[in-house]
């Protein structure tokens, strides 16, 4: 049994300066990774905090297109 699970802080499509606002006080509160909720170019886009502005490079840093992407392989939607 694991006395801790390792989880990732999420960050909804926000402002830069607001989606910078929420990925600093995750790293206080000790989050070692995150990721980034962000949609198609056709829809409103979710905004990015920089990494080096805001949380630096010791964070690792995913995104989440919630299917929202397209790869040349798939099929069209």
């Amino acid at each position: 049994m694991r006395e801790a699970v390792p989880t990732k802080w999420s960050i909804s499509g926000r402002e830069p300066h607001v989606a910078a606002e929420i990925a600093l006080d995750a790293k206080k509160r000790g989050f070692v990774k995150m990721k980034v909720k962000v949609a198609s170019t056709k829809r409103r886009r979710g905004a990015t905090p920089r990494r080096a502005e805001a949380i630096g490079d010791d964070i690792v840093l995913g995104v989440d297109a919630n299917g929202g992407w397209k790869s040349p392989t798939s099929p069209s939607r």
